[in-house]
Order: structure tokens, then C-alpha cells, then sequence
């Protein structure tokens, strides 16, 4: 086989493997769903095949190519986005996200920080799903992992392996790092980690070294978007623990393209939130939704007021849960409302 002819088959497995992750991205299946359905349709049956393929290394690679290729043409218009259950608008965070979200996929480590509940994962969900903005802005690629309290080390990188598509592996937290780099390296993708102020002084330094290894092998690899509460920047100032991880935590601030503060929900979105769940209501009952939604947040400069995303997403879920269809809503429902939330 020619060197031309070689290429053009790396360049069409590269181009399916893409598609395949993109599948059960898209579709919000596990991999494991995905690896049953390739078995059933009698394609690949072990997860070894399947990264044997990645590398292409396969006998059979062409074939196997072809088949995968077929398999995804079966199963229907997947690519469209997933319906979701409440509208998100360009708000200065959306757009800043955008912005943000394209300076990592250059190779840059972004961090963004907010008080919890000001709209910081609607933002990045909304950049990160075809036809959810309605500009024409194109997607970043990313995939994006939540960061839980006590996230045991090797399972945070199991969590973002297997958003990348690759299977569960047998092995050290280290394994997981290498086959992570390498499918960066293949096919560039912001990693968006939210709630990141759960982050352990560990996983800072795991981050940095898998970081600093896909950049080495490509300029663009590698790129992350850190999501949390303000925790997170002092964290990322202030690396607690000793030895090796700590002088790695204190080299990742280096690393650190920007840090911005996320500037809240807008108010105005508030009332178009309203308006789009509730139709033309009265302006006291907006102003009675902005006054339960905004939280007086202490922050290391005093203290400031902040809209809620999410408290305002909770009163209209329980302002319609009570009113009766064509039902007139007034103040008085606003408050019967809180009630049912606050108890």
C-alpha cells in the first residue's frame, strides 16, 4: 500500500473514531452502552479491539472502519441535539464562556469562578450542544466531567476517559493520564471540569503533569476550563498538602492562562425567564421572583448581591406546579410558592 493510500485510511479511522465519540456524546449513552450495541451488532466484542483500532494496529482495520461507519449511518439522525428542558439565554456569562471556552482550545487553562447558582454549567451546556445559541457560533469541542467532593483520583480520570471514549482500563491513575494524552494529542478537546474547587492538591498535580504532556506533543492539546465557586482560586493560590504534589499544585498556577469572575445572572434574563414560563404577569410578581432569586453573597471584598439562575429556575418549576391552567398569578402565588420550597 502507498504512503497516499496509508494516510488517507489513518485519516478515515481518525475521522469515525471522532463520529463514534461523538455518538455517545451526543446521545448521552455510557460507553458501555455503546460497546453492547457494537457487540449485538456484531462489530467489536472486547474493548481491546476497539483501542487496538485507535492505534491502528488492527488486521482488519479497514473493514473494521467500514463497519463502524455503517453502524452509526443505522442509527438514525443522532447528530441532532438533545432537547432540553429549560431555555438558557446569551447572557454576558454565555458569551464569556464562549470566549473563554475558545481561548482553551488553543491550549490554555481557563478557570471561572462564581457563587453557586449563577448560571455557570447552563452557561458551558449551552456552549458546549450544537443549536442551543442562537448566534451561529460553532461549538468548542470539549467534554466536560464533574468534579465531586472526595473524587478519588483514579476515578477522576477514569470519568474523563471514558467522556473521551476511551474503555475502562486495567492500571494506575498513570495509565489513565497516558491514554488521555494520546487521544488529546489525536483529536484536540477542551476538558471542562465543573465544580473544580473539589479538586484535591493530588489532582491539581496529575492535571498539570497530563497537561503539560499533551502540549509537548501538540500546541492546541491539552487545553482545560476550570468551573467553581471563588473556593477554587484560593485553592489554585494556596496549595495545601507537602512534597512532590504541592510544588506541582504551586507550578499549575503558572500554567494558568486567566482567571475571571463570572458576572452573575443578568436580571433582565430573569424577566424574559418569567415571560417565556409564565406569559405577561403582573410587575410585581417579576419583581417578587428577583427579590427571592438574589442572594447576598461575602466574597473577600465584602459583600455583594447576586441573581440566582437556579433559585429563579426552582420558584416558576413550583409556581407552575400549583396554578391551575389560565389561572390569573399574582403576588400571593409567588408566595405560596416559596412556601412549597422553603417549607
Amino acid at each position: 500500500m502507498t504512503e497516499t493510500a496509508l494516510a488517507q485510511k489513518d485519516e478515515r479511522r481518525e475521522m469515525v473514531v471522532f463520529e463514534i465519540s461523538e455518538y455517545r456524546r451526543l446521545t448521552g449513552k455510557s460507553w458501555e452502552t455503546v460497546m453492547q450495541e457494537l457487540a449485538q451488532a456484531g462489530i467489536i466484542y472486547a474493548s481491546n479491539t476497539y483501542k487496538t483500532w485507535l492505534q491502528g494496529g488492527y488486521d482488519g482495520d479497514a473493514k473494521l472502519t467500514a463497519a463502524v461507519e455503517g453502524f452509526l449511518a443505522s442509527r438514525g439522525d443522532w447528530r441532532a441535539p438533545v432537547a432540553r428542558t429549560e431555555k438558557v439565554y446569551e447572557t454576558m456569562l454565555v458569551q464569556l464562556v464562549y470566549r473563554m471556552l475558545k481561548r482553551a482550545a488553543n491550549g490554555n487553562i481557563e478557570v471561572l469562578t462564581g457563587a453557586s447558582g449563577d448560571g455557570k454549567t447552563e452557561a458551558i451546556l449551552k456552549n458546549l450542544y450544537a443549536g442551543e445559541t442562537e448566534s451561529d457560533k460553532r461549538p468548542t469541542p470539549a467534554v466536560r466531567v464533574d468534579v465531586r467532593l472526595n473524587h478519588g483520583e483514579r476515578a477522576l480520570f477514569q470519568d474523563i476517559a471514558a467522556e473521551l471514549g476511551i474503555p475502562i482500563l486495567k492500571g494506575w491513575t498513570d495509565r489513565y493520564i497516558r491514554e488521555i494524552v494520546a487521544e488529546l494529542v489525536r483529536c484536540p478537546r477542551v476538558i471542562v471540569l465543573d465544580d473544580a474547587q473539589n479538586l484535591s492538591t493530588e489532582h491539581r498535580a496529575d492535571l498539570m503533569f497530563l497537561y503539560d504532556a499533551a502540549r509537548l506533543k501538540r500546541k492546541n492539546a491539552g487545553g482545560m476550563f476550570w468551573i467553581g465557586t471563588d473556593q477554587l482560586e484560593y485553592n489554585l493560590r494556596n496549595p495545601r498538602g507537602h512534597g512532590a504534589a504541592r510544588v506541582s499544585a504551586e507550578q499549575l498556577l503558572s500554567r494558568v492562562h486567566e482567571f475571571q469572575q463570572a458576572p452573575g445572572f443578568d436580571p433582565d434574563a430573569t424577566a424574559q425567564m418569567v415571560e417565556d414560563a409564565l406569559g405577561q404577569v403582573p410587575a410585581e410578581v417579576v419583581a417578587a421572583i428577583k427579590k427571592f432569586a438574589t442572594l447576598k453573597v461575602k466574597t473577600r471584598d465584602g459583600i455583594r448581591e447576586e441573581t440566582s439562575a437556579r433559585r429563579v429556575n426552582k420558584l416558576l418549576a413550583a409556581i407552575r406546579r400549583i396554578s391551575k391552567p389560565g389561572a390569573e398569578i399574582d403576588v400571593r402565588t409567588v408566595d405560596k410558592a416559596k412556601s412549597t420550597l422553603l417549607g
